[in-house]
């Protein structure tokens, strides 16, 4: 059967121009909490995440992850580089609304604040080897797995050059 109707263009993952960073405060501390992961096998809870940034705020924020207003995810940022690299971790997007692109221009916005900084070259994290997902976002964004973890055998460490 024929049908009429128009086909939908396919989505678009929003460029890092169209996904912002902003440091989870006062203000903005429910919104972040509000943030739904049931799957936590591989980057905990918000919860967690803020936890984290409470443990490590000397040297540590937690940015939110925003597309338009809404905030989408959360993200736990060195704010000083270590060693002669940054080092951002506990990257999520909220389960309303993966597999859009979100993570993928989330690790954009990361590298682009750390150009602009310009206190270090490199950046460097490191992933589960079992999140595909997450392995695919970095690789796109100039990535490359550089081998295992000293800390955690199950684990990638992953470098990206800070060029341009």
């Amino acid at each position: 059967m024929l049908s009429l109707r128009k086909k939908s263009k396919q989505h678009q993952a929003p460029s890092a121009a169209a996904v912002a960073l902003k440091p989870i405060t006062i203000e903005n501390f429910n919104d972040a909490m509000a943030l739904e992961r049931k799957n936590t096998r591989f980057v905990g809870s918000a919860a967690d995440v803020l936890a984290e940034g409470y443990v490590f705020r000397e040297d540590s924020a937690v940015y939110g992850i925003y597309a338009a207003e809404t905030i989408v995810g959360l993200v736990l940022l060195l704010e000083e580089p270590r060693r002669g690299y940054y080092e951002f971790t506990n990257l999520f997007i909220a389960d309303t609304v993966q597999h859009r692109g979100f993570g993928t221009a989330a690790v954009r916005a990361v590298l682009e604040k750390y150009k602009k900084e310009r206190k270090a070259d490199t950046v460097k994290l490191q992933v589960h080897k079992l999140n595909k997902y997450a392995i695919r976002s970095y690789e796109a964004c100039g990535f490359t797995i550089t081998g295992q973890s000293k800390w955690d055998e199950n684990f990638w460490v992953m470098i990206c050059a800070l060029t341009g």
